[in-house]
C-alpha cells in the first residue's frame, strides 16, 4: 500500500512539473529565435554580410569579427581612415606617427601584424575611435606581444569591447556628469560586465524583456556564441541615450536611427569600404 501511495505521489509531482518544463523550453526557444531575428537585423542594417551563411547557431566568433562588427556599429560606415583597400606610404606614415606618440602609454606594436596589412590599418582604425587607448593590448608569448584577432572572443572580452566604445557617447553621462554618477565604476572586478548590467544590455531586471541575455560573472572567460554576440550589439542599438552638443541635444536617442535611413547600404556611394564582410 505504501509502495502505491509513494507511486501515485511521484506520478502527481511529475504532471505538475510538467508545464514548467515545457514553459521553459518554450522559453529557450523563443530565446534562440529572438538571437536569429538580432542576426537577421544586423544583416538588414549592413552592420554584418551573410551571417547565417558564415556561422551556425552553436559557433564562436573571433574577436576580429566581434571588432568588425562593434566598429561598423559604433561608427555607421564600413569605411576605416588610412584605409582605401591597398596600401599607401603616406597613410602609413601618418598611422607611425600617431603610434609614436602612444608608444609610451601603450602597446601598439605586435608580432602578428604586419605593416601595411589590413590588420595593421584595422588596428589604428578600432583604436582611435575610443579614449581608451589601451582597449586592444593583446597577450604576451615567447615570440613577442600578439593582438591575437582570431582566437575567440569570450564574454568578457565581448562586454569590455563594447563598454568601451560606447561608454563616452552620454549612454551615462546625461545632465549630470559628477564621476559618481557614472555607470562604469573601475573599482569593480568587472567594470563593464556592471557596465551592461546596469543600462540594461544583459540580466535585464525588466518583467517582460525575455530576450535579455543571461550572463553570469562564472561565463566571463567562456567564449562566446556568434549569434548571441550580435544579439547583444543588436539590444545595444535599441538602448536609450542622451546626446549633448553645440547644435543638437536630444532625450530618448537611439543607435539604431542612425541605421534606418541607410538599411543595405552605410556606405557612401563610391566610398572604398574597409571592411567588406
Amino acid at each position: 500500500m505504501k509502495k502505491v501511495i509513494a507511486v501515485s505521489v511521484l506520478i502527481v509531482i511529475i504532471i505538475n512539473m510538467m508545464p514548467m518544463v515545457g514553459a521553459s523550453r518554450t522559453l529557450e526557444d523563443l530565446y534562440k529565435k529572438e538571437m536569429r531575428n538580432s542576426v537577421r537585423e544586423l544583416e538588414k542594417c549592413d552592420i554584418v554580410r551573410n551571417p547565417f551563411e558564415r556561422w551556425s547557431e552553436d559557433d564562436y566568433i573571433t574577436r576580429r569579427d566581434v571588432l568588425k562588427i562593434l566598429y561598423i556599429a559604433r561608427r555607421g560606415t564600413r569605411e576605416m581612415p588610412g584605409y582605401w583597400g591597398e596600401h599607401d606610404d603616406d597613410d602609413a606614415k601618418s598611422i607611425e606617427k600617431w603610434k609614436e606618440g602612444l608608444r609610451e602609454i601603450i602597446r601598439v606594436d605586435f608580432v602578428d601584424i604586419g605593416y601595411g596589412t589590413f590588420d595593421y590599418y584595422f588596428f589604428y582604425a578600432v583604436t582611435r575611435m575610443t579614449v581608451n587607448y589601451d582597449m586592444l593590448q593583446g597577450r604576451d608569448t615567447d615570440e613577442g606581444p600578439v593582438i591575437d584577432f582570431d582566437s575567440y572572443a569570450t564574454y568578457g572580452e565581448a562586454l569590455t569591447f563594447i563598454g568601451r566604445l560606447f561608454e563616452d557617447v552620454s549612454l551615462y553621462r546625461g545632465f549630470d556628469p559628477r564621476p559618481q554618477n557614472k555607470l562604469v565604476d573601475y573599482d569593480q572586478e568587472y567594470p563593464y560586465y556592471d557596465f551592461a548590467c546596469r543600462i540594461g544590455l544583459i540580466n535585464s531586471t525588466s518583467p517582460i524583456d525575455f530576450g535579455s541575455p543571461r550572463i553570469t560573472e562564472d561565463q566571463l572567460d567562456e567564449y562566446i556564441p556568434a549569434y548571441e554576440y550580435m544579439h547583444l550589439v543588436r539590444r545595444l542599438l535599441y538602448i536609450p541615450h542622451i546626446q549633448l552638443a553645440d547644435f543638437s541635444d536630444e532625450l530618448n536617442k537611439y543607435w539604431i536611427d542612425s541605421f534606418v535611413e541607410y538599411i543595405g547600404n552605410i556606405s557612401r556611394p563610391g566610398a572604398i569600404e574597409g571592411i567588406t564582410d
